[in-house]
């Protein structure tokens, strides 16, 4: 296991139980969660077999479930997994402990693989390209969100998401071992070429864009992005200061309702094997 998944798996570990609508807290611009806009990019049909892949304490099986599919949550962490087998109880969906690049399944026995925000931060990426291209049927599809390259010109929220999203680089004693995600994913073609080599060239790829959105007073902001960081891991003795620095950023992007907005651009991306 690299430096990425040793770190990766001990944050789940932390945050089992305590995350589970993370996401649910930044809406799309229509006003749907970006786990509706991932379902509904797939068009799942009854009956399919349907992998959520990196899917963590499950969030997604409650959209994935509407559609009488069969669904099958993959993910590394042991202590995620358990806190989905709890939150969701006896239910014909099945959890699986595996590596995204050594799933337990058979050759073409997949016809949707989803993964919401999770892709991006596997490395390295392309074994798991070609551990999904393998599972799915012929014409079977993967779907995944994740975040998009800053379009230009970036809108005033994406450029203020951004700043704030890079506070927390001043607390030099949060341990993140490595680099965490894959620079491979940052524009539009770097994906398709990436999809392209773990799909051997046989897929098609198309996107669709959509922005997360969080329009919040400072306060209710600062939650989220608190999760969002491994703020736990900050010296006891610093995290009073790096509260106060966070929070005194979002009150200077408070707008005269008292509200904060902000904006992060994501894309999902829609893979169908050849």
């Amino acid at each position: 296991m690299d430096t990425t998944n040793v770190f990766l798996k001990d944050w789940h570990r932390r945050f089992a139980g305590q995350r589970f609508g993370f996401f649910e807290q930044f809406g799309l611009e229509n006003g749907t969660t970006s786990y509706e806009a991932l379902v509904t990019a797939a068009e799942l049909r009854p009956y399919q077999t349907v992998v959520d892949l990196g899917c963590g304490e499950g969030p997604l099986l409650r959209y994935v479930r509407r559609c009488d599919v069969r669904y099958i949550g993959v993910d590394f962490s042991a202590a995620s997994l358990t806190a989905a087998r709890q939150h969701f109880g006896t239910t014909d969906a099945e959890f699986v402990e595996a590596d995204a690049g050594q799933m337990p399944l058979p050759d073409a026995s997949c016809d949707v693989v989803l993964s919401h925000m999770a892709l991006h931060i596997m490395q390295p990426v392309e074994p798991v390209l070609c551990e999904i291209a393998r599972v799915l049927k012929p014409n079977g599809t993967l779907h995944v969100l994740l975040p998009a390259a800053w379009r230009i010109p970036s809108s005033g929220e994406a450029r203020r998401f951004h700043d704030v999203m890079h506070l927390f680089q001043q607390f030099k004693d949060v341990s993140t071992p490595t680099r965490v995600g894959t620079g491979t994913f940052a524009t539009e073609p770097s994906i398709v070429d990436t999809i392209m080599r773990g799909f051997a060239g046989k897929a098609t790829v198309s996107f669709t864009y959509a922005d997360l959105v969080m329009h919040r007073p400072p306060t209710e902001a600062l939650t989220p992005f608190l999760w969002a960081y491994a703020f736990d891991l900050i010296h006891d003795a610093h995290q009073p200061e790096a509260a106060k620095t966070f929070l005194t950023k979002l009150i200077t992007l408070k707008e005269g309702d008292g509200l904060v907005r902000l904006r992060r651009p994501m894309a999902i991306v829609s893979v169908r094997k050849a």
